[in-house]
């Protein structure tokens, strides 16, 4: 029986893990519209995308940062719990004061923007990583696509 090796783990773990972020990513831009559509209407839903947007263009340098002085796997892993931390604060939404709950919808959608930043940067680095050098270019071309598709 020969050994197990690093490779033959991580390339289903990516699958894995990248299937389960797309899910949050669907369900990071659906819901919070949907619930902010629900308590304020369009101009909640149009204020929640433009905070994440620029939350996520201000952040993202920061997430740059952190993902090349760092462990890739420990950063993927951080982001993907940090989008899942500002998808839990949507559960806060029923319970906090109404006045409160576009603020926090606004916190939620900066915080997914950030851990998906995180993750995004991480992740291509350890695609590089995990994909043999012959079929990097192949998925440079589709990986772009399948993402858009989300």
């Amino acid at each position: 029986m020969r050994q197990v090796e690093r490779y033959d783990l991580e390339r289903p773990l990516f699958i894995a893990f990248s299937s389960a972020s797309f899910f949050i990513v669907g369900v990071g831009i659906v819901l919070p519209a949907w619930v902010a559509f629900h308590i304020g209407g369009s101009g909640l839903v149009g204020l929640v995308l433009l905070s994440s947007s620029v939350g996520g263009l201000v952040l993202a340098p920061v997430a740059g940062h952190l993902v090349d002085r760092h462990d890739r796997t420990q950063i993927t892993v951080s982001g993907q719990i940090i989008r899942a931390l500002g998808l839990a604060l949507l559960a806060l939404i029923g319970f906090v004061a109404e006045p409160l709950s576009p603020a926090v919808l606004i916190v939620s959608g900066i915080s997914g923007a950030f851990g998906f930043a995180l993750l995004s940067g991480s992740l291509s680095g350890i695609l590089q990583a995990i994909v043999p050098e012959v079929q990097r270019m192949g998925l440079a071309m589709r990986f772009p696509f399948s993402i858009s598709l989300v």
